[in-house]
Parts: C-alpha cells; structure tokens; sequence
C-alpha cells in the first residue's frame, strides 16, 4: 500500500509540474503580468515546476524503497 500511494504521489506531482510548464509558458506568451506591480506572471509559476519534479521523483524513489524492503523481508 505504501509503495502504491508512492507511485500515485508520482503520478500527480508529474501532472502538476507538466500543467504548470504548460501555464507558464503560456503566460510568458501572453505577456501576462501582475495586477499591482505590473510583474510577469510566468516567473513565478516556473518557479514551482522544479519543486513538482522532485516531488515526483521523490515519490518514484520511496516507492522503489518500499518494493525493495517488501522484497527483502523486512518490510
């Protein structure tokens, strides 16, 4: 169960940071910016994919790590 939820914490963080790289690079085209200090509104949205990768890949490697003790035994 452990390694399932792992791999479903995975699959959304890599959803999230794919939707988000398609916002904010349709932002950065749009020329969108902020209402009060005029600020583009990509920069900050690029700025939460890094942070949704290593989500995912910090989901991908606990689930490694559960199937791995599950195997060993010593789960």
């Amino acid at each position: 169960m452990d390694a399932c939820g792992s791999l479903l914490v995975a699959m959304f963080a890599a959803l999230i940071a794919w939707r988000t790289t398609a916002l904010a690079l349709a932002s950065k085209e749009s020329g969108e910016t902020s209402a009060v200090l005029a600020w583009p509104v990509w920069i900050g949205q690029a700025l939460m994919v890094p942070g949704f990768v290593l989500l995912a890949i910090a989901g991908v490697y606990m689930a490694a790590m559960h199937l791995q003790a599950r195997e060993g035994g010593t789960a």
